[in-house]
């Protein structure tokens, strides 16, 4: 992660150095060529009121200076006077720099207001261009000199006192070359010194900031599996305070989940425990009843019998476990389906009341009925004298008067293989599945089953739907 962090902070600060550098770069050469647009600008309206040459005449006659002779006065004869070289400007123009600065001006036909000084434009282009009333500036190559040339046309006086003009003027760019040159090499110098800094402040300052990380990561390795009750300490009010509560939460869904895991794998193996007890009886019956045959015939047959119901009970509760308990719901009066499972029973203390209506419900009858079979199969095993089911809009009561069920014992009254009465036997009572079966029929509709009870005064068990 820390180094993750420097190569990131690197990148960044490389391309912000390459986008800083292009823009000073572009900025500074920008405004250096406004400087020389605004000079070349002042140089070509001053040019043509520049004095002419010695020897040159006010509309560039050679030899009609005013002082000039038939020959060109004292100053301007054919050997250009004392100051003249050879070519006819002050000092022959042998100074390169001299001649670029001067500006060059021509009559609005092309041709040198000067013929001896001004005998060739900077750019030819830019001076057929301005004889048509094109101006500008332009970037040229003269004599192997980056230039950047300005032509500017004047007009003449409307009257013919003066004639008009076109003017060029030029200068180096060797000045912004230069500057560039300097401002690429002090960045290419700057560059690495800034980059190596970056990354040694990038180390330290990651490193501090990924100490608490470190600190969390101790901490979470003293944490196991047979002891998750240890939580994180949390130290301030930042991110990675917010991140450490975050976790003290999660290891608390972790442990509340592993002791639920414990939970059920305590519980499975008390089902398994029960399962192989419960089967154990119906399957001695059977050995026996066998061994004994034809006399005990029927004992064989109830403890097969027996034993296919238990079988029954577990899949129904282990498919329930699995969330695949068969469901097939249909709209169904649940009146129907209670007069069906109380046929099943020839007991006269049974008593049924039920409205007078249709009471729909969405259901599966097969498992309703069920349902409704276990609960009365609890109910007059219990029952002293009275069993009353009552089938209302909102559900089912089974009601019976036996002996009721302590507030202790309501708590695990829905819990598998329970017995309250820990005096019956495997021939006396049932295997303690049968309520455990109506809590998952009842959860699988989406059904609500609870009781109310009291010592002494009897049993009633709710259907809610």
């Amino acid at each position: 992660m820390r180094a993750k962090l420097i190569l990131w902070n690197t990148v960044i600060l490389l391309a912000s150095i390459v986008v800083f550098g292009v823009i000073l770069v572009t900025a500074s050469r920008a405004r250096m060529e406004n400087g020389i647009d605004n000079d070349l600008m002042m140089r070509a309206r001053s040019g043509p009121m520049a004095p002419n040459p010695p020897g040159i005449g006010p509309n560039g006659n050679p030899n009609g200076g005013p002082q000039g002779g038939p020959q060109g006065g004292p100053q301007g004869g054919p050997q250009g006077g004392p100051q003249r070289g050879p070519q006819g400007g002050p000092q022959g123009n042998r100074d390169p720099q001299m001649s670029l600065r001067r500006p060059r001006v021509f009559l609005l036909d092309g041709s040198a207001r000067n013929p001896q000084v001004d005998i060739e434009p900077f750019d030819k282009e830019a001076l057929d261009a301005a004889m048509h009333g094109r101006t500008g500036y332009k970037n040229i190559t003269y004599q192997g000199n980056e230039l950047r040339i300005y032509t500017m046309r004047i007009p003449g006086d409307p009257n013919g006192d003066r004639p008009g003009f076109i003017v060029q003027t030029a200068r180096e760019l060797r000045e912004i070359q230069d500057m560039q040159r300097d401002l690429v090499g002090t960045l290419l110098l700057v560059t690495p010194v800034a980059l190596l800094l970056s990354v040694l402040g990038a180390w330290f300052l990651a490193g501090r900031a990924m100490k608490p990380i470190a600190v969390l990561q101790s901490s979470a390795e003293e944490i196991t599996a047979t002891d998750l009750s240890k939580r994180l300490e949390v130290k301030g009010k930042d991110e990675f305070a917010r991140l450490t509560q975050t976790l003290n939460s999660m290891l608390g869904r972790v442990e509340s989940g592993v002791d639920l895991e414990r939970q059920v794998f305590r519980s499975q193996r008390q089902f398994l425990a029960d399962a192989s007890h419960e089967m154990r009886t119906p399957l001695t019956r059977l050995k026996l009843s066998l061994d004994q045959q034809p006399a005990n015939v029927g004992a064989a047959q109830h403890a097969t019998k027996s034993l296919g119901r238990l079988v029954d009970d577990l899949t129904l509760l282990a498919n329930s476990d699995a969330g695949r308990l068969p469901m097939r719901q249909e709209s169904i009066d649940a009146r129907v389906v209670v007069s069906d499972a109380l046929q099943l029973f020839d007991d006269p203390r049974v008593d049924a009341e039920f409205v007078h209506h249709a009471v729909t419900v969405q259901a599966d009858a097969d498992q309703l009925m069920r349902l409704t079979r276990n609960l009365l199969e609890n109910a007059l095993r219990y029952a002293r004298t009275k069993v009353t089911v009552r089938v209302k809009d909102g559900g089912l009561e089974i009601e019976d008067d036996g002996p009721g069920i302590s507030s202790q014992d309501q708590e695990r009254v829905f819990d598998r293989f329970v017995r309250l009465d820990e005096s019956r036997t495997g021939q006396e009572g049932g295997a303690g599945l049968g309520l455990s079966i109506v809590k998952a029929i009842a959860d699988a509709h989406g059904f609500e089953i609870s009781l109310k009870s009291e010592p002494g005064k009897g049993t009633t068990f709710f259907l809610t739907w």
